[in-house]
């Protein structure tokens, strides 16, 4: 079951009025001024998926039904990939009662799908939480239905969205990490936490296409040696070496910003799996060479299975 996003709606969210974003099922580029209002499209996308992971059952074959009384929640300290100072910046208009609202469309073969939410914040407390609602129940129905008996899989595998940041680092001590681990810090907006841990838990085939990969577009053979098997087992902190061209091997630590950016990116396109892959990579042009910068977006676009968004 090919999933993509075929259209995002956002209304009187931060800085955006109301817009209606039609996107290419594999590659986008967005390209504007300063403080227009970006980002604020990324982190839209994500909160959709903070709401959408909120209404999932504890069967996670279905979706919470609420009537007009009744939310979800998301906590406001869990959102800290929004640049908010308090609860009402959420909104592009504040007062009592008022909602923004935010939609993806999602695309399965050839059958739409509205899950759109609506958001509010309690008048009596600030910065606790909001409250979601779902505009049309019946779409998440629709599609929690379908998506389950065609895929066998639940609907916390159905979609997976990150976002890279415009500085990508990697730590100087990072210990050993288990899978649920590194695909919770990657959830979390923590991924640089476990890049070593990302690269070494890919399977043979995935390490040599990041490998491929990263040759590609560096224009020299790049090697990346893991650590040895039972590794676990005696050292406290993950190390991983790596060869570009003739250059002597290098710990990961020691590589420069912009290829730890592009590793950032690759490894987690080769680690996760799902359905639809939504990656939100915010100005790549950060610390990474023009030249790099167009050898990477012409690898990105030939990656199968991806929907990209670049700032």
């Amino acid at each position: 079951m090919d999933l993509s996003i075929s259209e995002i709606f956002i209304k009187n969210f931060k800085g955006i009025k109301e817009i209606r974003y039609f996107p290419h099922e594999d590659f986008n580029i967005i390209i504007g001024e300063n403080n227009i209002g970006k980002s604020t499209i990324f982190e839209a996308i994500q909160l959709w998926e903070k709401c959408y992971t909120s209404f999932i059952q504890s069967n996670l074959k279905s979706f919470y039904k609420v009537d007009a009384s009744k939310h979800r929640y998301v906590n406001y300290d869990e959102l800290d990939f929004l640049r908010i100072q308090k609860s009402t910046d959420l909104f592009h208009t504040y007062r009592a009662g008022t909602k923004a609202t935010i939609g993806l469309k999602i695309k399965a073969d050839q059958i739409h799908y509205n899950l759109e939410f609506n958001i509010t914040r309690p008048t009596s407390i600030d910065n606790a939480f909001f409250r979601v609602q779902t505009a049309n129940h019946e779409e998440f129905r629709r599609f929690s239905e379908d998506f389950v008996t065609n895929t066998n899989k639940n609907l916390t595998e159905a979609i997976f969205i990150y976002q890279t940041r415009p500085l990508s680092s990697v730590r100087k001590n990072e210990p050993y990490f288990t899978k649920p681990q590194i695909k919770k810090k990657i959830r979390t907006g923590l991924s640089q936490e476990v890049l070593r841990n990302k690269i070494n838990s890919l399977s043979k085939p995935q390490h040599q296409a990041l490998e491929t990969s990263l040759s590609k577009i560096l224009g020299k053979i790049v090697k990346i040696d893991l650590p040895p098997t039972g590794s676990i087992q005696k050292k406290e902190f993950i190390e991983i070496y790596v060869k570009i061209g003739n250059q002597l091997p290098k710990e990961l630590y020691l590589q420069g910003s912009g290829f730890i950016q592009i590793v950032e990116i690759l490894s987690t396109i080769e680690l996760v799996d799902a359905p639809l892959k939504v990656l939100l990579v915010d100005e790549p042009d950060s610390h990474i060479h023009a030249k790099l910068q167009k050898n990477l977006i012409e690898e990105l676009r030939v990656l199968s299975n991806n929907q990209f968004f670049i700032i």
